[in-house]
């Protein structure tokens, strides 16, 4: 049997609801026959992709919403020759303390793993594409991941010659910690792929058990450089042990694998935490 799509532009499931934790998504589909666009949408809502040709899947994922209440706008579509439709958009409101939120985490093969990047020393970054800060291998100052010279007076210009990440530095919030080598190879073995939305980067997992990893790059050891946080090309995140002196494991991943890497503990990575 021959499909007639439609001449104007439909939207379906239409409406769609949308859980609180940041990155939450929903995937529709545009059926049309014609070019279209994204004509309006609120600014915590992320569509990829927001053009298309014809009838295209379309993932719509929100920004994490701590009002506590239920917010509701829409997504309007348009084709070239004017044809509009409107998707609805709801959003539940956490009713638990923003602090709180990422404590939930995701769960992949027997580990723990926060939502969001860690920002400031022992808070979370707002988003998971959000890259948070740079941190030194066992120290607590938090830099830029955009410009090179951020706290720079503070740059730590030898290795720790600590042999794991001691807690008195931990930068991860009450309850988590920085994980192991062995942890990041549990996540590597669940499976990934290198992802566009909600940022370029690494999704780990399967199913609804999947963690997304943002690719910030990393500030050289010489805290003159900052490679790869505004191409989004790879990303590195601290592990707690070292694989032999001042050169601590971390994991790496560009846009075709993720393995586990070693190298000096003056390069500046990401932090993704664990639950203790």
């Amino acid at each position: 049997m021959t499909v007639t799509l439609p001449s104007v532009i439909k939207v379906s499931p239409n409406p769609i609801t949308l859980e609180p934790t940041t990155g939450n998504t929903a995937d529709v589909d545009v059926l049309t026959t014609l070019l279209w666009v994204v004509a309006y949408k609120p600014d915590w809502i992320t569509v990829y992709p927001d053009n298309g040709t014809g009838s295209v899947p379309v993932t719509i994922t929100a920004d994490i919403n701590t009002t506590g209440e239920e917010r509701k706008d829409m997504v309007r579509f348009m084709t070239a020759n004017g044809d509009k439709a409107k998707l609805n958009v709801i959003q539940i409101g956490y009713t638990t303390p923003p602090a709180t939120i990422d404590e939930v985490g995701v769960f992949i093969n027997g580990v723990t793993w926060a939502t969001c990047n860690v920002g400031a020393p022992n808070t979370f970054a707002a988003n998971p594409q959000d890259a948070g800060m740079f941190y030194q291998w066992n120290h607590p100052t938090a830099f830029s991941t955009t410009d090179p010279m951020t706290n720079s007076s503070e740059w730590v210009d030898m290795a720790s010659s600590a042999t794991e990440w001691e807690l008195a530095n931990n930068v991860c919030p009450s309850g988590w910690r920085i994980p192991t080598k062995a942890e990041f190879e549990t996540l590597i073995d669940a499976g990934g792929e290198w992802v566009t939305v909600p940022a370029k980067g690494y999704r780990f997992g399967s199913g609804e058990n999947t963690v997304f990893f943002p690719a910030a790059g990393e500030r050289f050891y010489d805290a003159t450089l900052v490679e790869g946080s505004t191409d989004g090309l790879w990303g590195g995140y601290w592990s707690s042990e070292l694989r032999s002196a001042s050169q601590p494991y971390f994991l790496q991943f560009d846009n075709s694998v993720a393995w586990i890497s070693y190298f000096n503990g003056r390069e500046d990575y990401c932090i993704r935490c664990v639950k203790d």
